[in-house]
């Protein structure tokens, strides 16, 4: 009963703006090395994920197909597996983790390509979709990294985002709203395990836009 009451105050001083908002985790390419090379990640894979990736993968469908598309956090390439061939002109994925990529490069997708890198470059080009599958809550500076990836999204693309439900993650979403449109959200409440993600779809707005979006408390 404590540990809820505390939990609920923090919440609130977060809303107030009392308190800033703190990654809740911080790895680094070391720790994520590890992790897969003993499997501990192979969970993203199992049936209580199925459902989270059935929403992010039916985003990109929806914005069309002959797509060009970014995966920052790709890990293994599982989101790559569940897009079909046929609506990829282009699939990117980055991780920070060279035994993750390692594997991702395995599969050997259909043009698809994925590299380690902490943040994707220009030089990656212009994409149609860009995805963050749990992996903003890792990010030091929201703020900046949001802002880059709004550099390489097409003028019409999208940015699909999955965040697992934690102390503050309205923080992170409230910054999602501020920068782009928001087209759509669900939430997903496993059943298997206390989890649950918030799924949403963004469209690249103008900086005329961004500045002139209520920002809700």
């Amino acid at each position: 009963m404590l540990k809820r009451t505390k939990h609920l105050a923090h919440e609130c001083l977060l809303r107030l703006g009392l308190v800033k908002y703190r990654r809740p985790f911080a790895f680094d390419a070391e720790t994520w090395n590890d992790g897969y090379a003993v499997g501990e990640h192979e969970h993203f894979g199992t049936l209580k994920e199925t459902t989270r990736y059935g929403a992010l993968s039916g985003y990109v469908r929806a914005k069309g197909s002959q797509l060009c598309i970014l995966d920052v956090g790709c890990g293994t390439g599982l989101l790559r597996s569940h897009i079909e061939d046929n609506q990829i002109r282009r699939f990117v994925g980055t991780d920070i983790s060279d035994v993750a990529v390692a594997a991702a490069n395995k599969h050997g997708h259909e043009r698809s390509e994925f590299y380690v890198c902490d943040v994707p470059g220009n030089e990656l080009g212009k994409f149609d979709v860009i995805v963050c599958n749990e992996m903003l809550y890792y990010v030091p500076d929201v703020d900046d990294y949001l802002q880059h990836l709004r550099g390489l999204l097409k003028r019409d693309g999208w940015l699909i985002t999955s965040i697992t439900r934690h102390t503050g993650d309205f923080t992170l979403h409230r910054n999602l709203d501020r920068r782009f449109k928001k087209l759509d959200a669900v939430t997903i409440k496993s059943a298997i395990v206390n989890a649950k993600w918030r799924i949403a779809c963004y469209a690249r707005t103008s900086l005329l836009m961004i500045t002139s979006v209520p920002v809700a408390v």
